[in-house]
């Protein structure tokens, strides 16, 4: 992916306006495209090669980084019940200091 791409298409879809929160949630390309095709035929976005789906991960990584206090990336790798704890948690410590 280029950045610049990626940018001028957030600026042409959302303008100014930026989400408050984003829950990114992460996993290696090849387990993503596992869990696909263990549930569902995969469509015209997942068909596409594996080094593109890396490139879109670390894509998302590097902004995750650049705007931490926005986007949050949780590992799922983890079983269900515990990327859903994680996210209870997170949203409850986002919640606990919007309140202090």
């Amino acid at each position: 992916l280029q950045w610049e791409k990626l940018e001028a298409l957030e600026s042409w879809t959302q303008g100014l306006l930026q989400p408050d929160l984003t829950i990114y949630f992460d996993l290696p390309a090849e387990l993503g495209q596992r869990r696909v095709s263990a549930v569902k035929a995969r469509d015209r976005f997942e068909q596409e090669r594996l080094d593109f789906h890396q490139r879109v991960r670390e894509a998302y990584l590097l902004r995750a980084r650049q705007f931490p206090q926005r986007i949050h990336v949780i590992d799922a790798r983890q079983p269900v019940d515990a990327v859903k704890a994680a996210v209870e948690q997170l949203l409850a410590s986002l919640f606990e200091a919007g309140s202090a």
